[in-house]
């Protein structure tokens, strides 16, 4: 699945500058640098077919069930080591005479002093990847898990690897036994021993991943294989939220462009990033905020929900909203199946041209029949049109005054609502009591 960088900052699905929750920073319990990277990877990167998609969730659902007995603990300190090992740019010593010995290690002391603890900590992190291995029968792992242990197991078993696991301890090293042994790793084994590291890796991170989705209780979503887009869910919610409102909805071919009503401060924004974040989630072989999910794979997730000016490139924030609008039209128009999000269109222009303009971009993407559509807006008039009624399927966020203060429910509803509160609201903030004291 494709998506673009307004999209993953609608989202905050990465880390930005402004420092808001990120989902990357929610399933971020890794501790090593590589795993890191390749946790940022699995972000940056939805997948786009069932079958990888099914591979992760399987691991992951594997992981989930069994989390407690994969509590791997290796520390930061021992990993850096290994890695900085490996990294040792020196020259293997492979004599055996003791005197010679002890001259080089004296010549380039700063070196072989890395290089002779690097070995050290190597052994230690084989000496634990050993006992992962014992502690689980690789035969009734998941594809992902089977073939990472496929790689570790290939190492260990190693007949010139065998003789260092067989040393009890770090403390029976001799001097000579260490050299020897790097430059055999040197010289043969280098490349072995930097993918142990990154299957290493790859297991710190589906662990991360898992231990979130347990943490959080998300539910993995079911894949529907269909021409026709399907998003349904149930008890859907908003990842962020302490005591969030939860949504079920169902959208397919024959309702598939929602229309989002609601005041300000209901609930809208929060529950099309909910969408969106699903939609995410669902694509990289996640678990979701939600109590069951049912959809189709998307090719394209674009969304237009903070949407800016532009000062360096002189666009206005109209003209900006209608570069967006543009990006949605051309990946409509040559994307398989697309997961579209809009909060509010063309808030930059006057109530005529938004109207109008909203009334031919709504009655042109509903001819689309490849995507699912989500747009929220306050130009309610738009329902009344007959040709634009018949396309919409109308929800709104529910909302009421007591004692003059606006009350939100969060609650989503069938229908529009015609409830305006932005008056009460300039009202109780006191705004023109303010102004009138002249």
């Amino acid at each position: 699945m494709k998506f673009d960088e307004q999209t993953i900052n609608d989202l905050n699905i990465l880390p930005n500058q402004s420092n808001e929750s990120s989902m990357f920073s929610m399933f971020n319990n890794v501790k090593t640098v590589g795993a890191r990277r390749k946790l940022k990877a699995i972000f940056e990167t939805p997948l786009d077919n069932l079958s990888e998609i099914n591979l992760r969730q399987k691991s992951l659902k594997y992981l989930v069930n069994n989390i407690e007995k994969w509590n791997i603990r290796f520390g930061v300190r021992l990993i850096k080591s290994v890695e900085r090992y490996l990294r040792l740019q020196v020259i293997p010593i492979t004599t055996r005479n003791y005197v010679k010995l002890n001259f080089l290690r004296l010549k380039y002391k700063e070196n072989y002093f890395d290089q002779q603890q690097g070995v050290i900590n190597l052994y230690n992190f084989l000496k634990r990847l050993e006992k992962i291995v014992k502690a689980h029968n690789s035969d009734h792992l998941p594809k992902l898990l089977k073939d990472i242990f496929f790689t570790f197991t290939t190492f260990l078993e190693n007949d010139s690897i065998k003789p260092l696991l067989k040393v009890k301890n770090e403390n029976e090293f001799k001097t000579q036994s260490i050299y020897i042994f790097d430059n055999f790793i040197r010289n043969n084994l280098i490349e072995s021993t930097k993918d142990i590291l990154d299957k290493f890796y790859d297991l710190e991170v589906l662990i991360s991943l898992a231990s979130t989705i347990k943490t959080n209780n998300y539910n993995f979503p079911t894949f529907v294989n269909s021409k026709n887009p399907i998003f349904n869910a149930e008890e859907l919610y908003h990842p962020f939220l302490d005591n969030p409102q939860k949504y079920s909805f169902s959208l397919s071919k024959t309702n598939s462009f929602l229309f989002l009503t609601g005041p300000n401060m209901a609930g809208k924004t929060t529950f099309l990033k909910a969408c969106g974040l699903a939609v995410f989630l669902a694509h990289i072989g996640l678990g979701v905020p939600t109590k069951h999910l049912k959809l189709t794979l998307y090719s394209n997730l674009i969304c237009g929900i903070n949407t800016e000016d532009n000062l360096k490139l002189g666009y206005s924030y109209f003209f900006s909203e209608v570069k967006r609008v543009k990006a949605v039209a051309e990946v409509i128009t040559s994307e398989k199946s697309v997961f579209v999000i809009l909060d509010e269109l063309f808030k930059g222009t006057n109530v005529h041209d938004a109207y109008e303009a909203s009334q031919k971009v709504i009655s042109s993407i509903a001819k689309w029949d490849n995507c699912i559509f989500l747009l929220s807006s306050h130009l309610i008039e738009i329902v009344n049109t007959p040709e634009i009624k018949k396309i919409l399927n109308c929800m709104y966020f529910d909302a009421k005054i007591e004692n003059d203060t606006p009350i939100f429910t969060y609650k989503l509803k069938k229908g529009v609502s015609k409830l305006r509160l932005g008056m009460k609201i300039l009202e109780k903030e006191n705004i023109i009591k303010i102004l009138e004291k002249k």
